[in-house]
């Protein structure tokens, strides 16, 4: 249902407000040159993805095996395997106190929170009964995810030191169908979502007040992909990577319309990937206020690269595909000039 709803939304008149924005046009690569560097495995574990960061020096990411997965962690580039529980794991945030979030599941159509928090996996059952999607966590360890109340699914935020209480539920629209959260260190909350055929993007503010991201002129917001400082990324039909702040204010679109926003920084660094328009291969792009695209190298020996997040020094962590063997490696790019 979601897919069918995502795919009318080309042609859906969006009814908010709407300002015009400048759209980028690709640059040459700029000075500043990025170099990959292949991240080490655990022991034992012969392929995976770094998908978070927590801001800093650290990366995050799970293995990807047929048998008991493992969540790792980088610590400025040396890998930690978890002791994990078993079932399919999925990553979805890590902070700089070690927390990690996201879910399990151990056969199909069945879920279960994941929180690591104090060195251990903590039980599920701290976060109720509603069996919640734990989609993003920030510094405090505020945590943000997705619960399902009389049949509508609503946006939920667990406060640090409180998650046994139950968690804030944000206010939205009726028939609002709602995505992947994304929550900042401040603890306001963004999120892409429908109702029905027409697309809107929500901020709240920490306090739970409710402002509509605004849309490009001729747009319309396809995704919200994360916030950092008062950024939020995400997307757009017709523009790719956009910006907003907090208020949800439009700030920028440094993007093409076959761009998409992964990340930002708080100074504005945006991460995005690009597809040129004569083929369907992308590259991952990183792209500052006033300066040129850098486009990210594929490691040697690799099919394909993609980045999933920065850190606010500009370090991109990401994965790519090795052309002999076909296993999925993690990587991440340093800027080196």
């Amino acid at each position: 249902m979601l897919r069918s709803r995502l795919a009318a939304l080309a042609t859906a008149a969006v009814a908010a407000s709407v300002t015009l924005v400048s759209a980028a046009t690709p640059a040459a690569a700029a000075a500043c040159a990025y170099v990959a560097e292949p991240l080490a495995l655990p022991a034992g574990v012969t392929s995976a993805a770094a998908t978070a960061t927590d801001g800093g020096t650290t990366f995050a990411g799970r293995s990807l095996t047929t048998v008991r997965q493992q969540l790792i962690v980088w610590h400025d580039g040396v890998p930690e395997a978890l002791p994990s529980p078993s079932g399919s794991l999925d990553l979805t945030g890590v902070n700089a106190a070690g927390d990690l979030v996201g879910g399990r599941s151990v056969e199909v159509g069945t879920g279960s929170p994941l929180w690591y928090h104090a060195g251990a996996f903590q039980s599920p059952g701290v976060f109720g009964d509603e069996s919640p999607r734990l989609h993003g966590i920030n510094a405090a360890g505020d945590i943000v995810g997705l619960i399902s109340r009389n049949g509508a699914q609503k946006v939920a935020v667990w406060r640090a030191g409180h998650l046994a209480d139950p968690p804030a539920v944000l206010s939205t629209p009726d028939g609002f169908f709602p995505t992947v959260p994304q929550i900042g260190d401040d603890g306001s909350v963004a999120i892409f979502g429908v109702i029905e055929s027409a697309a809107y993007g929500y901020v709240w503010a920490p306090d739970g007040t409710r402002r509509t991201l605004t849309t490009p002129i001729g747009g319309t917001i396809s995704r919200v992909a994360g916030i950092r400082g008062d950024r939020i990324i995400g997307s757009a039909w017709g523009y790719g990577a956009v910006e907003w702040d907090l208020s949800g204010a439009l700030l920028a679109a440094p993007g093409t319309s076959t761009t998409e926003g992964i990340a930002v920084t708080s100074a504005g660094t945006v991460l995005m990937s690009y597809r040129n328009p004569a083929g369907q291969a992308t590259v991952p792009v990183v792209v500052s206020p006033g300066a040129d695209w850098q486009y990210l190298p594929a490691p040697a020996g690799s099919s394909s690269a993609s980045a999933g997040s920065i850190t606010e020094s500009g370090v991109v962590g990401g994965s790519y595909v090795d052309a002999v063997t076909g296993k999925t490696l993690p990587v991440r790019w340093k800027c080196v000039s």
